[in-house]
């Protein structure tokens, strides 16, 4: 399985109940000081601090903070990027473009000339040079850079199928009783404005089996508490 974005990790964290308790747990309200400072409070806290920091390690989660990330990461206030344990990526500019609606956001520059991609590294977070060389990466692999000279590369297909389906919507749905069939066929009907011709070989329920396949094995694989 290829390496998880730090958002797949936040929607698969905000989906088990044994992290979401510790975390409900550690941002206990209302805050109470005797209770906050005793040493039976302490030590349960740093239980659970360990616990986190094993799956989380670079921020303190909060249930309303994890919702919060999303949000900021689905309308691009932030990047994946920022969120990596040990790299940061540094803007290199902010462009007010007159926008065409009300609701569009301040553009970001991050590469300078269209090339120079500038990041911050905290050395005491990088524990492990494998671990620094793959985030280092996969910052790289968020910026691809346009071909100042030669033939263009050719552009992968994208179906559209596949970019307005979510899977995480998919594996909700799944996880509330419905079936693949019944997810893609929803989706066909709202594409097609019928349901003439669908079936399990239309690429919505192709798309849907293999999003929500992606997404089990994802939630499969994460253990918490951690071992």
């Amino acid at each position: 399985m290829p390496p998880l974005s730090n958002q797949d990790k936040l929607q698969i964290y905000r989906r088990n109940p044994k992290l979401m308790a510790d975390l409900e747990e550690l941002n206990g309200t209302p805050f109470d000081l005797n209770r906050a400072f005793s040493p039976e409070a302490q030590s349960r806290a740093a239980v659970l601090l360990e616990r986190i920091n094993k799956v989380w390690g670079h921020s303190l989660l909060s249930p309303d903070g994890i919702g919060k990330l999303l949000e900021q990461l689905r309308s691009r206030k932030i990047l994946d990027s920022d969120l990596t344990r040990a790299v940061k990526v540094i803007q290199h500019a902010r462009r007010v473009i007159r926008p065409s609606r009300p609701d569009e956001p301040t553009r970001i520059d991050h590469l300078r000339d269209g090339r120079f991609l500038t990041i911050e590294i905290d050395l005491t977070a990088a524990l492990k040079k494998d671990d620094l060389l793959k985030e280092i990466g996969k910052c790289i692999d968020n910026f691809p850079v346009k071909q100042v000279e030669g033939p263009r590369p050719r552009k992968l297909k994208r179906h559209k199928a596949t970019n307005d389906i979510d899977m995480w919507e998919v594996y909700d749905r799944w996880e509330g009783g419905e079936n693949p069939y019944q997810i893609a066929l929803q989706l066909y009907r709202k594409r097609e404005g019928n349901v003439a011709g669908f079936g399990t070989h239309t690429k919505e329920y192709k798309v849907v089996q293999r999003k929500l396949k992606a997404t089990q094995s994802m939630i499969n694989n994460f253990q918490y508490p951690p071992q």
